[in-house]
């Protein structure tokens, strides 16, 4: 609901007198004879206070699963997330985990972002890039993007080269590009990233190789995927080879 809706919704329901109406709260049930005017607007409040509460911090308003939690507390440089789709929130989890990075706020990985810097999310395509900018603004406070950068649900952070930029702990923004990689590399050149987070397998050696040539020493990169019908043979060689960096 938007605040106003809040409102309209506490004037309508405030004429409502039933028997058997309960009134939940948190886990306890309570029947309630008459709902008067102002218990609805005191209803009304409270949800106004809870959706400002939920547009200061979006991310509060999510209980991450064990295997979100091991992702984003995993300290190895190199991580990947495989999950079934639409199961554990794989992409949320990863959108969420990049702002803390960018913020210079993640809670393990702090000697990595320590200072603002340019990161980047691999897409597949333009529609999925604009879905996976959609999960990024979902879990991001709106104190903490530039003040000129606008999100729109149907074009995202921009139709032309989307990007976003986050307040970072140092009082300078990081910034974080939106990239369709198919399989062109000529995307990818000339740039220093401290972090990259693909979303989906990668389309091929030669791109992720050029890809991880873009980050800085001690940079990172995670790989978020359901690898059903994907070309990732030559992926999963390199995730299971002995001494290979990525965790799984």
């Amino acid at each position: 609901f938007k605040s106003s809706q809040v409102a309209r919704t506490a004037k309508s329901i405030a004429p409502f007198n039933a028997a058997g109406v309960c009134l939940v709260v948190g886990q306890h049930c309570a029947p309630v004879q008459a709902v008067t005017p102002d218990m609805s607007m005191q209803a009304a409040a409270l949800l106004g206070a809870l959706l400002q509460a939920v547009a200061a911090n979006p991310a509060e308003r999510f209980a991450w699963l064990p295997l979100q939690h091991e992702y984003m507390h995993s300290t190895r440089r190199y991580r990947l997330l495989r999950t079934g789709n639409q199961t554990v929130g794989k992409t949320t989890v990863a959108m969420h985990d990049l702002v803390l990075h960018a913020a210079g706020t993640h809670p393990t990985h702090g000697h990595w972002c320590a200072e603002a810097g340019e990161y980047w999310v691999l897409c597949d395509s333009w529609a999925q890039s604009v879905i996976i900018q959609g999960k990024l603004n979902g879990v991001t406070a709106a104190e903490l993007v530039h003040p000129d950068d606008r999100y729109d649900p149907s074009q995202g952070y921009g139709h032309k080269h989307p990007f976003v930029r986050i307040l970072h702990t140092s009082g300078a923004y990081s910034t974080i590009r939106f990239k369709t990689v198919n399989q062109r590399t000529k995307s990818l050149a000339s740039a220093t990233l401290k972090g990259i987070v693909a979303d989906e397998p990668l389309p091929s050696l030669r791109v992720y190789t050029e890809a991880s040539k873009r980050i800085e020493r001690g940079g990172w990169m995670s790989v978020c995927m359901t690898p059903i019908n994907a070309p990732v043979e030559w992926f999963r060689e390199l995730v299971d080879a002995e001494n290979s960096p990525w965790e799984q």
